[in-house]
């Protein structure tokens, strides 16, 4: 059972091809695999897309986060891999999309400056099944998936409470010489704490690191940077609108097997009606995932269902928040950037 609880800040919404949802205001329509290429192993991925108070003007805007899952027959559900070609932005609303260097989603956004709802209809996107190792003649589910997000973009902040004056302070960052919060810019930083955050304490050598915010880390403090890939918070950056809701978590756990499911719940629970979290019947502590219908260990996943979809889900464990991260392509916060963000972006560029 569950003991560690994490209030997660993740937003997600399903759309198998076979019907329409939608969660927070967005929906995704008509989907289908159209023209597909077996010379160069791709099929075009074709969606209606639409979601509620978007905006863009000078400083920032929202967008969304779009990535697709595919199983072949009666296999499991599978990341699929999307090129940064072939894509085409369908007619309505006009909008920018970037896939990211990952090749896990891609990011539709506002083109020009503007508010109100987004509205597109034949978008495509590319994927590119040959390199998930699927066939020509396999056959395919395809489900798409959207995240709102918000664009973030590029300055400097602060890291650090100012209680790295305490020498046993685990888990923070501070500037050595002043003990106080630090400002990450896009200059090379002096020697910052970064105790319990990049090294283990007892090691040698000492547990300092140099920080260049557009540039990455130096952690040897050579003034040459190591760790060029890694998010500072300085650069622009994408981060969630929303937290996850129990109707979106449910989606999360039916695209499962039974074995990844009973490691996400209650391993207790296979029977209608039983709580995910605690095995009670029924709701718990407003926790409302249940077992719709049993599965069979090793053969059939469970189906899950919710009373509340739309409350936020909490009852999560680190472990669960990660699994899900993974599921959805996104990046955990670190202490340099609070906030999930999308991996290897390329970001759009501003109107």
């Amino acid at each position: 059972m569950k003991r560690a609880l994490l209030y997660s800040v993740i937003s997600l919404f399903l759309i198998c091809i076979t019907s329409n949802l939608n969660a927070n205001g967005v929906v995704i329509s008509n989907t289908a695999l159209v023209n597909q290429n077996t010379n160069n192993d791709t099929w075009q991925i074709r969606f209606n897309l639409t979601w509620n108070n978007s905006w863009k003007d000078n400083i920032n805007s929202d967008a969304v986060w779009i990535f697709a899952k595919y199983k072949v027959g009666t296999s499991a559900w599978q990341h699929a891999t999307l090129n940064a070609t072939g894509i085409a932005l369908g007619t309505g609303t006009p909008v920018i999309v970037n896939v990211s260097c990952d090749q896990k989603g891609a990011m539709v956004a506002r083109r020009d400056f503007g508010q109100g709802t987004v509205t597109v209809t034949g978008m495509e996107i590319q994927w590119n099944y040959g390199l998930n190792g699927v066939n020509d003649t396999n056959t395919v589910s395809m489900n798409i998936y959207g995240i709102e997000m918000v664009y973030i973009p590029s300055g400097p902040f602060a890291i650090g409470d100012g209680n790295g004056s305490n020498s046993s302070s685990q888990n923070s960052f501070y500037a050595v010489t002043t003990h106080l919060p630090y400002t990450i810019d896009n200059l090379m930083s002096p020697n910052i704490s970064a105790t319990g955050e990049f090294v283990n304490p007892s090691s040698n050598p000492a547990n300092f690191i140099r920080i260049d915010g557009d540039g990455g880390l130096d952690l040897n403090l050579d003034g040459v940077v190591d760790s060029a890939n890694y998010p500072t918070g300085f650069n622009a950056f994408y981060m969630m609108k929303y937290e996850v809701t129990q109707g979106q978590y449910t989606d999360f756990l039916n695209a499962l097997t039974y074995a990844q499911q009973t490691s996400r719940v209650n391993n207790s629970t296979n029977t209608q009606g039983q709580n995910a979290y605690d095995g009670q019947i029924g709701a718990s502590n407003r926790y409302t995932i249940i077992v719709q219908t049993p599965g069979v260990n090793s053969s059939v996943p469970r189906l899950y269902s919710t009373a509340r979809p739309d409350r936020g889900c909490h009852m999560l464990s680190v472990a669960d928040l990660w699994a899900y991260l993974d599921w959805v392509a996104l990046r955990p916060f670190t202490e340099l950037k609070k906030h999930l963000v999308v991996p290897n972006l390329r970001l759009p560029a501003k109107a």
